[in-house]
């Protein structure tokens, strides 16, 4: 068990993103109708934004502290594949023969499964294998996963830049993300007069999601601007948001708002969610357990349960196989980062986020 006095937010913003993942996934599990917050993003959709924003300002302030291209690059691959590698072998080696409606030995004469494996550990992320989940209304195996090469995606720019010394510009990610968000949103879309019909226009998700990413790497590298200006950063953000807003941009009043009081409410230290990481980091593990959890529910169910029900049972599994997945996986993988020379010592918020 971690110390609960840490002194701040982010393990429950963490959770709390998890549980909105689970809970956008129950209504595609289940074959229900999600009501999205905006009709540009689902709350699954709106978490990922979250994670990425988190992501963001916390792994630049690992580069930020060790500027070591391989132990950068060692620290991120503990903190993934460890427990992804885990929870692949348990989908398709465990959760597959348990919901297939073949015999053992035909499950297992597949290549299917075998290469299921290999590309997902790979991050060519395939999301089926043939007779699992197959009387379920929804097939992927383990759908969750698909944002995790993006975000390898950015921690790779993030030391690329890095490398190149524009890590020590303080104002190059803010710039990148008003550079990039002008030429997404605007050049792409609202110039073209499709910016009130954003679903209908050819997005780029990786996009939206590096926006996010960047904009907590700012943070992170103008966290002595805001930090001691927090009510006033604050009304500027809002009232950024809400022109955006008025003006029917919705989901750019989305992009401009949550990343940065994510980060502000991240850096609080709130007596009872402060308390959330008592237990372990648990966010990873729910995100990465959490579909396949429902999916074997639902088949082993017939899907026969009502969403709220399917629900809680779902997140009580999740949350069991998280905790196990922290403790016996991903704490102990990362306690091999002892062997790496540190140059500093690691902020607070770092090491709370096991990065």
């Amino acid at each position: 068990m971690r110390d609960a006095g840490h002194g701040n937010n982010f393990d429950f913003i963490r959770i709390l993103a998890a549980m909105l993942v689970i809970y956008s996934h129950q209504h595609v599990v289940s074959a229900h109708s999600e009501h999205p917050p905006i009709p540009q993003q689902s709350w699954g959709g709106i978490a990922v934004i979250i994670f990425f924003a988190l992501s963001g300002y916390l792994v630049s302030q690992s580069w930020e502290r060790d500027p070591h291209l391989l132990r950068f690059s060692m620290k991120r691959v503990l903190r993934i594949w460890p427990a992804l590698i885990v929870a692949t072998l348990l989908c398709a080696f465990v959760v597959g023969p348990l919901v297939t409606q073949l015999s053992l030995r035909d499950y297992f004469d597949q290549s299917n499964v075998y290469s299921y494996v290999v590309n997902t550990i790979g991050l060519n992320i395939v999301d089926k294998i043939p007779s699992v989940f197959d009387a379920n209304p929804f097939h992927g195996v383990n759908s969750s996963i698909w944002t995790i090469p993006l975000e390898i995606k950015c921690y790779a720019y993030l030391a690329i830049a890095g490398l190149l010394g524009f890590m020590r510009v303080r104002l190059f990610p803010l710039v990148l993300i008003l550079g990039i968000g002008w030429w997404y949103f605007f050049l792409g879309y609202f110039f073209n007069g499709v910016g009130a019909e954003l679903p209908n226009a050819p997005r780029v998700l990786f996009i939206e999601f590096a926006l996010a990413f960047a904009y907590g790497a700012a943070m992170n590298s103008l966290r002595d601007v805001w930090k001691p200006r927090r009510f006033l950063c604050s009304c500027a953000v809002l009232l950024a948001g809400i022109g955006f807003g008025l003006a029917q941009h919705v989901y750019v009043a989305l992009l401009a708002m949550l990343p940065f009081f994510v980060v502000v409410f991240g850096e609080m230290s709130t007596p009872f969610f402060r308390r959330f990481g008592r237990f372990g980091d648990l966010s990873y593990g729910m995100y990465i357990y959490a579909f396949m959890t429902q999916q074997t529910i639902c088949a082993l169910t017939g899907n026969i349960l009502p969403l709220w029900p399917a629900l809680v049972v779902s997140t009580a599994c999740t949350a069991v196989l998280a905790y196990m997945s922290w403790h016996f996986i991903e704490e102990p993988a990362m306690r091999l980062k002892r062997f790496m020379r540190m140059r500093k010592t690691r902020p607070m918020s770092e090491v709370n986020a096991g990065i």
